[in-house]
C-alpha cells in the first residue's frame, strides 16, 4: 500500500467537512492531527499513548499546580482528546465535560486518537462560545478547572478572542479554581488582546507562559479563593514532575504576571 507523503510524514486519513480539511499524519510513531497547514492540532504517541506529547498541553497541566485534586473540568476545544485521556487514566475521580464545534473533529479523535467512552466524559457538540453563555444563564454547577484550546486552520477561534467570552468563563470557574488557555503567539495584535482580556477578568489573578521554541502562548486565570504560596506551589510541581513526568517546575518560574491594566 502507498501512503501520500504530509507535512514530512504518511497521511492516513483526509476530509473535509463544513469548516475546512481535517488530516490524520503519521510520523516517526508520532500521529498528528491538522486543519489543512502543517501547524498540529493534537499529537499522539502511538507507543505510548498515555504519553502527553506535546509541550504546550503540558505546560496547560500547570493548571494543577494550582488546583490538585480537580472534580469536574470543562475542556473547550477537543481536538485529539489529549486532555481528555490524560484525566480519565490519572485522575479517575474526576469529571471530564467536552466542547467541540466540528463533529467531524469528534469522529476523528476517537477513531483516530484513543479518546475513550467513558460514564465520566461528556462530550457536547457545539459552539464553545453558545455553550458558556448557556451554562452561565442556567446556573451550572462551577468547573473546578478550565482547559481552553480552540482554534481553526487560521488561529484562535474569533468566538473566544472577546470580552463576554473571558466573562463567562470567569463566571464558570469555582471560586478556588483555575483556567488555561492556549494563545498563538504569531499574531501580536491578537496575542496582547487576549492577554488584556484575560488581566482584566482576571485581576491580579492572571499570568501567562511562552513555550520555548514554540510560538504557543499559554495563559492562566485563578478564582478569586485561589491563594497563592510558592512554597506549596514548588512542592506540587517537582510531585507532579515525578508521578506523571510533567516538567511543571521548569515552567513555574517562567510565569508571567498579567497586569491588570495590560
Amino acid at each position: 500500500m502507498f501512503l501520500t507523503k504530509r507535512y514530512g510524514g504518511d497521511l492516513i486519513h483526509r476530509q473535509r467537512d463544513e469548516l475546512g480539511i481535517i488530516e490524520v499524519v503519521d510520523t516517526a510513531g508520532i500521529r498528528s492531527l491538522h486543519f489543512g497547514n502543517k501547524n498540529r492540532q493534537s499529537a499522539f504517541c502511538l507507543a505510548e499513548p498515555e504519553k502527553v506529547e506535546l509541550s504546550y498541553i503540558r505546560a496547560m497541566l500547570l493548571n494543577l499546580v494550582f488546583m490538585p485534586q480537580p472534580e469536574r473540568i470543562l475542556i473547550l476545544g477537543l481536538g485529539g482528546g489529549s486532555l481528555v485521556r490524560f484525566f480519565l487514566r490519572h485522575y479517575p475521580a474526576t469529571e471530564v465535560v467536552v466542547v467541540e464545534y466540528r463533529r467531524a473533529v469528534v469522529n476523528v479523535a476517537r477513531r483516530f486518537f484513543g479518546v475513550p467512552e467513558s460514564s465520566r466524559l461528556t462530550l457536547h457538540v457545539a459552539d464553545c462560545r453558545d455553550y458558556i453563555q448557556q451554562a452561565v444563564a442556567e446556573g451550572t454547577t462551577p468547573f473546578d478547572q478550565l482547559y481552553i484550546d480552540a482554534f481553526d486552520m487560521e488561529g484562535l477561534s474569533p468566538s473566544i478572542n472577546r470580552p463576554d467570552f473571558f466573562e463567562h468563563c470567569n463566571r464558570l470557574l469555582h471560586p478556588a479554581g483555575s483556567l488555561a488557555i492556549n494563545l498563538w503567539g504569531h499574531h501580536r495584535l491578537s496575542l496582547n488582546y487576549s492577554l488584556h482580556l484575560l488581566g482584566s477578568r482576571f485581576p491580579d489573578k492572571s499570568l501567562y507562559f511562552r513555550v520555548p521554541h514554540k510560538e504557543n502562548v499559554v495563559g492562566f486565570g485563578l478564582g478569586t479563593a485561589l491563594n497563592r504560596n510558592a512554597g506549596r506551589e514548588s512542592e506540587t510541581a517537582r510531585g507532579l514532575q515525578q508521578r506523571l513526568a510533567l516538567e511543571l517546575p521548569e515552567v513555574l518560574p517562567h510565569c508571567i504576571t498579567i497586569p491588570a491594566t495590560y
